[in-house]
């Protein structure tokens, strides 16, 4: 079975290392890269060509929106779910509405994000 090509991306080195050591897991999924902010997360997706990304809503560059409507244009493209501290539903639609699959509020139990990440399609 193929592993989920997984990219973090946060401005928070912190929150990186704890969606990385948690994925690290998961034999199912692979952490291929992390990012601090949506430039080197978008370069990362299309380098990695990552499956899913994970992304910080307000990260630096333009932020998870940013990163939504560019990775998933491309071809394949990369499934986003969106990270967030704020559990405003407007913050979650505009992610949604920029092309993300789900978005989780930051303190949301670690296997739903886990669980999310292995329902998105692949390819």
């Amino acid at each position: 079975m193929r592993q989920i090509r997984v990219v973090i991306a946060d401005d928070n080195e912190r929150v990186r290392q704890v969606l990385a050591e948690l994925l690290a897991d998961e034999d199912s999924m692979q952490v291929v890269g992390t990012a601090q902010d949506a430039d080197a997360a978008i370069e990362l997706c299309r380098e990695q060509r990552a499956d899913v990304a994970l992304v910080d809503v307000n990260m630096p560059g333009g932020g998870g929106r940013r990163v939504s409507r560019e990775v998933t244009q491309k071809d394949p493209p990369t499934q986003v779910i969106g990270l967030t501290a704020d559990p405003d539903p407007a913050v979650h639609r505009a992610m949604l509405e920029a092309g993300a699959v789900d978005c989780f509020v930051k303190f949301a139990d670690p296997k739903e994000i886990v669980e999310a990440i292995g329902n998105v399609p692949q390819g």
